[in-house]
């Protein structure tokens, strides 16, 4: 089993979001990983001391808890004066450092030139080890996402330090999404291409480099492949600069 890497890219349509609606923010994301083994009862808001976070919990049935609205509101007070109002990150975690460990983070700017993050960890979790629950989970979040998303991926993060072609545009790892219609002959791989779509309209497009097996940062032929879809990808001006998001 493998660690999971994922992340999600959006920008903010309004001013930055109160620290309750920040909060309720993550809680839509813990309904979504109930169905992979991850129950809302389980994950736990940032605190002084790890034990100190493990007896709080995050969520309840209906919304985020107070504890994690204060610890949204402490994040902004911590925070440096020019980012106050502007910026603010939060974060989640199950209690677990080893195997079965997951955490996400949820990152909110209203400043033009920091684009907006979700990032989600997970460490030998059996439910998000293969390919079909991650397109899921993906086309889940992308499609319910409040706010437009401008790219997501999964991949270890040695892949995209290291082994992707363009240092300057986004890395196709194992799972990237774009917000365009790319249609699957219009990639010179073996690459397996899924659409996202809301109401019956597409929003975008999932690529996923290998298919039949995680992907794995050790093995040559996995790297080539993500290699490939992000050079076709270039080659059709369809691989985006990071300085673009």
């Amino acid at each position: 089993m493998s660690s999971i890497n994922l992340s999600l890219a959006f920008r903010l349509t309004t001013s930055l979001p109160t620290a309750q609606e920040h909060a309720d923010a993550l809680w839509q994301v813990a309904q979504l990983l109930k169905r992979y083994g991850l129950p809302e009862h389980q994950w736990h808001p940032p605190a002084d001391t790890p034990q100190s976070s493990i007896a709080l919990q995050a969520f309840e049935p209906s919304g985020a808890s107070q504890a994690l609205v204060d610890a949204a509101l402490q994040a902004e007070k911590d925070s440096p004066n020019a980012l106050v109002g502007n910026w603010r990150s939060l974060g989640v975690w199950n209690g677990l450092e080893k195997e079965g460990a997951a955490a996400f983070d949820l990152t909110l700017s209203s400043m033009p030139s920091s684009p907006c993050t979700l990032t989600l960890q997970t460490k030998s979790l059996p439910s998000l080890d293969q390919l079909e629950p991650l397109i899921e989970l993906l086309r889940e979040l992308i499609s319910t996402w409040p706010w437009p998303v401008t790219m997501a991926s999964i991949g270890p993060a040695r892949y995209f330090a290291m082994h992707q072609v363009f240092k300057d545009r986004l890395g196709a790892g194992w799972i990237l999404y774009l917000p365009q219609i790319i249609a699957e002959d219009a990639l010179s791989t073996s690459a397996g291409v899924f659409p996202v779509s809301s109401a019956e309209k597409q929003l975008g497009t999932l690529i996923a480099s290998v298919c039949d097996a995680v992907f794995d940062v050790r093995n040559p032929a996995h790297i080539q492949a993500a290699n490939a879809i992000e050079v076709s990808l270039a080659d059709r001006d369809l691989l985006p600069l990071h300085t673009a998001l």
